[in-house]
């Protein structure tokens, strides 16, 4: 059978439980580079899903780590950025061909940096470039609209703050809550699906003729969003955006009309209300207004999807992304826009972000 994005999407879950298990042997070399770097505090370096997937991560990350992680692209690294001296930096390209990545790696060596790869391909272009290259246990995925490989990341990322945490500001009570609070959020995958294939049934007339679209949340959501964004536009290939949720008020929402798509996500947290205001007021303008949630439905309607999981703000990626992973999957396919513009081909032509 031909292999799709909802191939990988539907692998995530047997994926993530197995990382989980062996979670030691996952994390052994990352930890043993941090440690002998002797540095404190932490730089992801990473562009495409992967920024995204260490975008949904960082709030995590530094709220359990006890130390400052930073995020950036490979680009503003090495065109803008100085080496800071207590920091362990890691360049992050799931499928090792990304140029700007590879530059990255070069930049720290040049700098007399520690050059750490993190990749789902260690036989890769990256490992050319690297001092150490670390496997983040994505396994294959060979469809380059990436699912599996976002949410595997996003674990392998969480797992190591748990780590660093545990040597830092964590108890060993705290510790083990935590990684429990991680094993519930990914056991959820199955019915987060089954909730996800019912969602686009009852509103898939709406979202089969999306036009352009916003997707908006706060700070870990704003990572969800942003990648949520990316795989609209990448895959469906209409205009599609993130905010948060203050900033869209602040101007994106002013081209609102009814033709506009609008999924909000709920945090889960103090920002619930607000975001349940901006779901309704968007929902006044036009009927295409999605609000995506945690909890037990207390209204029958199509344009919600309340999942009925348990799971804290900043873990909320392992249950709202596949609902993003399927729609673009199911809509992609049914309106046969895997196949870019004829005239794109210049584009590919003229300009290349991989190696291979």
């Amino acid at each position: 059978m031909e292999e799709t994005m909802e191939t990988y999407v539907l692998e995530s879950s047997e994926t993530l439980n197995n990382n989980f298990e062996n979670k030691a042997a996952l994390l052994k070399e990352i930890t043993k580079a941090y440690i002998e770097s002797g540095k404190e505090n932490i730089c992801i370096v990473a562009s495409g899903s992967s920024y995204n997937s260490a975008l949904c991560a960082l709030p995590y990350m530094n709220k359990i780590s006890g130390v400052n992680v930073e995020l950036l692209s490979p680009y503003t690294f090495t065109n803008y950025k100085k080496i800071k001296e207590n920091t362990f930096y890691m360049v992050i390209s799931q499928g090792g061909e990304s140029i700007n990545s590879i530059e990255a790696m070069e930049y720290l060596k040049k700098n007399g940096q520690l050059a750490v790869g993190v990749t789902g391909n260690v036989n890769s272009s990256l490992k050319d470039h690297a001092d150490i290259v670390i496997d983040y246990g994505v396994g294959e995925e060979k469809i380059g609209y990436v699912t599996k490989g976002v949410v595997t990341l996003i674990l392998f990322l969480d797992l190591f703050a748990v780590y660093i945490g545990k040597n830092n500001i964590l108890s060993e009570e705290e510790t083990v809550k935590e990684l429990k609070y991680i094993q519930r959020a990914i056991s959820y995958y199955p019915i987060v699906c089954e909730k996800s294939y019912k969602f686009i049934e009852d509103n898939y007339a709406r979202l089969s003729i999306m036009k352009q679209s916003y997707v908006i949340g706060n700070e870990t959501c704003f990572g969800i969003a942003n990648e949520a964004a990316l795989k609209i536009g990448e895959t469906i290939c209409i205009p599609s955006s993130a905010h948060e949720s203050e900033e869209f008020l602040h101007g994106p929402n002013l081209q609102l009309d009814p033709g506009y798509t609008v999924f909000v996500l709920d945090g889960n947290d103090t920002t619930s209300n607000r975001s349940k205001q901006i779901y309704n007021a968007v929902k006044s303008v036009g009927s295409a207004a999605y609000y995506i949630a945690t909890g037990k439905e207390n209204e029958e309607n199509s344009t919600q999807i309340i999942l009925p999981v348990d799971v804290k703000h900043e873990l909320l990626p392992f249950v709202y992304l596949p609902i993003f992973q399927l729609l673009a999957n199911r809509i992609t396919t049914d309106l046969h826009r895997w196949e870019k513009h004829p005239m794109f081909k210049h584009f590919r032509e003229n300009i290349k972000s991989k190696m291979k």
